[in-house]
């Protein structure tokens, strides 16, 4: 599950109603019990060289679609190096799912690129600044829609 889940429960956990806020004081010390088992296997994943792949599993009300850029943070901060945590959820990703068509900017492959304000290299909250995103080679966000 990702830090997004936890952050859900968290909000609710002084919810009005007492049976919602049971179930998420209940869901979020299960959470924190899995994301301490999670950070065991990445240590280990990650020490065998492991390919790691990033997703948000957002299928919850009020869970937001935009948080990748959360979860490659929460890599970062598990011990991946910053470019490991940008392929899980990109390249890495895409390849789990059998895409063998990406990675490369040339005629005949897809062009989903995202162009951040800031080296995510060296400091990943770049992520956070996203200024431009090529979907299929077409641009679907741009500064100011320059493009």
């Amino acid at each position: 599950m990702s830090q997004e889940y936890l952050r859900w429960y968290a909000e609710r956990l002084n919810h009005a109603d007492p049976t919602q806020a049971q179930i998420a004081r209940r869901e979020h010390a299960s959470q924190m019990e899995y994301l301490e088992r999670k950070h065991a296997s990445m240590e280990y994943a990650l020490k065998t060289g492991l390919k790691i792949v990033a997703g948000t599993d957002s299928f919850i009300a009020d869970v937001r679609f935009d948080a990748m850029a959360d979860e490659v943070r929460w890599l970062v901060a598990y011990g991946c190096t910053p470019i490991q945590a940008i392929q899980a959820a990109t390249g890495w990703a895409a390849q789990s799912m059998g895409w063998t068509d990406i990675g490369a900017l040339q005629p005949g492959r897809l062009a989903d690129v995202i162009a951040v304000t800031g080296s995510p290299l060296t400091d990943i909250r770049a992520m956070d600044r996203v200024v431009l995103v090529v979907r299929e080679g077409k641009i679907v966000k741009s500064p100011n829609n320059l493009f």
